[in-house]
């Protein structure tokens, strides 16, 4: 396995001309402007991460009981972590000798990273092909048989992280080819947030680190489908409803008492000057409408308090919020 390159070295090679701009700013009429980089900023807060976790639990018991079956051996998948940071970062902290691939996510036409530890690599390829899950140690990458027979094991990764993701999402997850540390420099934007999924896992009493990077792309699509699931599921809590109902008791609306809609002929219309009656066919029996923010709630008939103009309401309507607002 090559070896990781130095900061200096990084940047020279793979660093992308649009963050070398990312520094200059520009003056106008006084005031300086940077450009603004979206892949830099944080997408996921604290409770978001919480969502990304919970939404794994069932990727990780499933993922369990599939490699147990696969790999006819003892298998245990625990959630270890979910963060979010550079790309570039990511890439400089991934030991040396792991197996890493890339997986094809559709419709999002996107490349995620996947990360396997590759002495558990190794007990997995043994047990596929009968062995105890002992090998012997190996300082060498795998060679491409070996790589033909640990894909197996990762397509049911695939599998079970779209199974997972398609609770909120629709998307898919293909194995697409194995690559070497130094390859994946290029393959995102070194500034680019990503979101770092990592679990430990243990394959017949060895243990390693199974490491999940997805782009901003994909990993943005996924928690805005996660916000608007949370915000759902929230707004139908009953004391989320109360907390609603409380701060609305607060609010300002628009009320205004007006007279049912009548037709009069457009010679009346010509006719009308100043001082002159017009004469409305409503009988002072009929009630008027009171409207609150447009729309019909009461019915009403004008009244004074003193020295101000009020309105009797005598029934309440029943309220659809489908009709459209009447115009006054």
């Amino acid at each position: 396995m090559e070896r990781v390159m130095s900061n200096e070295e990084d940047n020279a090679a793979s660093q992308p001309a649009i963050e070398k701009a990312v520094g200059a700013s520009v003056i106008v009429k006084g005031r300086q402007y940077s450009p603004f980089v979206f892949g830099k900023a944080s997408s996921i807060s604290k409770q978001q991460a919480r969502d990304v976790a919970q939404l794994h639990e069932s990727f990780t018991y499933n993922l369990k009981n599939r490699l147990s079956a696969t790999l006819q051996a003892a298998t245990e998948v625990v959630p270890a972590s979910v963060d979010e940071f550079p790309y570039s970062d990511f890439v400089r902290k991934l030991p040396e000798d792991s197996y890493l691939a890339l997986i094809d996510v559709q419709p999002a036409h996107a490349l995620a990273v996947l990360g396997l530890e590759l002495s558990v690599a190794r007990v997995m390829i043994d047990l596929m092909l009968g062995g105890d899950g002992r090998p012997a140690p190996a300082q060498r990458p795998l060679t491409e048989i070996e790589e033909k027979v640990l894909q197996i094991a990762l397509d049911v990764i695939c599998e079970e992280l779209v199974a997972a993701w398609r609770q909120v999402i629709e998307i898919d997850f293909s194995f697409d080819r194995s690559r070497r540390l130094a390859d994946l420099y290029r393959l995102i934007p070194s500034y680019e947030k990503i979101l770092i999924l990592c679990f430990d896992l243990k394959v017949a009493a060895h243990t390693g680190t199974l490491t999940l990077a997805f782009p901003a792309a994909v990993s943005s699509a996924l928690v805005r489908k996660l916000v608007k699931k949370s915000s759902r599921t929230q707004s139908q809590l009953p004391e989320f409803q109360a907390r609603i109902r409380e701060r609305l008791l607060d609010c300002v609306f628009g009320v205004e008492l007006v007279l049912p809609p009548t037709r009069i002929k457009g010679r009346d219309l010509l006719l009308l000057t100043t001082g002159q009656t017009l004469l409305i066919q409503h009988t002072l029996s009929q009630p008027a409408v009171l409207l609150v923010a447009g729309r019909r709630m009461f019915s009403a008939v004008p009244a004074r308090s003193g020295t101000q103009r009020c309105a009797a309401v005598r029934q309440k309507f029943a309220i659809s919020f489908s009709d459209e607002k009447v115009s006054g």
